[in-house]
């Protein structure tokens, strides 16, 4: 079990992220967000094996992305390449949850995991699978609705395209709480969030969250 969440705020993104601690703390990563002019982000990550403190945190930054994980059956030890978030060309994703069909995708998207930059964790297929999806379609949203149906299993995932500096965030089968009016999320129970909808993506914009889409899901069983 893992745990995702996010805020505007700085403080308010480290408590939220020390919230899903208790999900996994086996390794963290980071993700920062900042709009350099009025059409250039600036996209930042950070990863480590043990849990962030507040002081780990960068200031000024305008988006505050986290992952928390526990160790899977293919954890063996610690890795930067097998923690949480993965990115292909720009597009990272966060998941919580299980793809059951991952091996199915792999092969089919024909993704090469002898190469070192390539991880092994299910997780994975899920950027490189929308960053191959955008040379067919024609936006980032088409990309990343085709994606998410072709997935099988459960999840909870935010997606970031750093070309873009947008934000996704969906889940199926997952849990995912969050506050509407300001775009703050966590899978994890929080006093005023309530749940997103499944199968509905959704824009994270520092004005709230707002539903851009609705996909398929497929869900084999409920997960916290």
């Amino acid at each position: 079990m893992c745990g995702i969440s996010a805020s505007f705020n700085r403080v308010e993104a480290f408590k939220l992220y020390d919230g899903n601690l208790e999900r996994g703390r086996y390794s963290a990563g980071l993700l920062t967000s900042t709009l350099t002019n009025d059409i250039q982000h600036r996209t930042e990550v950070i990863k480590r094996q043990n849990p962030f403190t507040l002081a780990d945190v960068p200031e000024d930054r305008q988006l505050y992305l986290f992952h928390s994980r526990a160790p899977t059956s293919r954890t063996t030890e610690y890795d930067p390449l097998d923690t949480h978030p993965f990115c292909v060309n720009g597009v990272y994703v966060a998941h919580n949850g299980i793809i059951t069909n991952h091996d199915k995708l792999g092969e089919k998207y024909e993704i090469d995991y002898s190469l070192p930059e390539v991880s092994m964790v299910d997780s994975y297929v899920i950027p490189f699978m929308i960053n191959h999806n955008k040379q067919h379609c024609d936006s980032w949203v088409d990309a990343i609705i085709k994606t998410l149906n072709e997935l099988d299993g459960i999840f909870a995932l935010w997606i970031h395209i750093a070309e873009t500096g947008n934000t996704f965030v969906c889940r199926s089968g997952s849990t995912l709480y969050a506050d509407r009016n300001t775009g703050s999320f966590s899978s994890s129970p929080v006093f005023g969030f309530s749940p997103i909808l499944e199968g509905v993506l959704y824009s994270v914009v520092n004005a709230g969250m707002f539903r851009v889409h609705s996909f398929k899901t497929k869900p084999i069983y409920f997960v916290a």
